[in-house]
């Protein structure tokens, strides 16, 4: 389950930021950064339980993962699983994007709330590639 907070944190917060802006021009920024370092301490968390699993060891097993069967008539399932390359990578990505909304902070100055929703979907939709198995 903890695979889908760290999809769900940045789209959550996306959806915040966007509507936000109607009510603050601020607000975008500071729920984007706020969903971003959410993000990244969960990831840090977990990789703090799992500090063993993230050495490169023979083992061809997966950290955690996840499996719905969605359309089972057909084989289509819902997949994620998560292994020591893929939770570095995811951590990279959440460190990386919250370095994109600090630098763009005084840059963006016309749509705010819609900027930092693309970032944050963006960043949710890499996280989703580092995890997604089938």
């Amino acid at each position: 389950m903890i695979l889908l907070w760290f999809i769900l944190v940045p789209i959550g917060g996306a959806a915040l930021a966007w509507v936000s802006q109607r009510i603050n021009r601020a607000f975008p920024r500071w729920i984007a950064l706020a969903a971003l370092i959410v993000d990244f301490l969960i990831i840090s968390v977990f990789w703090a339980a799992h500090a063993k699993a993230i050495l490169f060891t023979q083992q061809e097993t997966w950290i955690t993962q996840i499996r719905w069967n969605w359309i089972p008539q057909m084989g289509i399932s819902f997949h994620l699983a998560l292994d020591g390359i893929s939770l570095l990578l995811i951590m990279l990505t959440a460190l990386l994007g919250t370095m994109a909304v600090i630098t763009s902070w005084n840059a963006i100055r016309e749509h705010e709330g819609f900027y930092y929703f693309n970032v944050l979907w963006t960043i949710a939709a890499v996280i989703g590639v580092f995890v997604a198995i089938d």
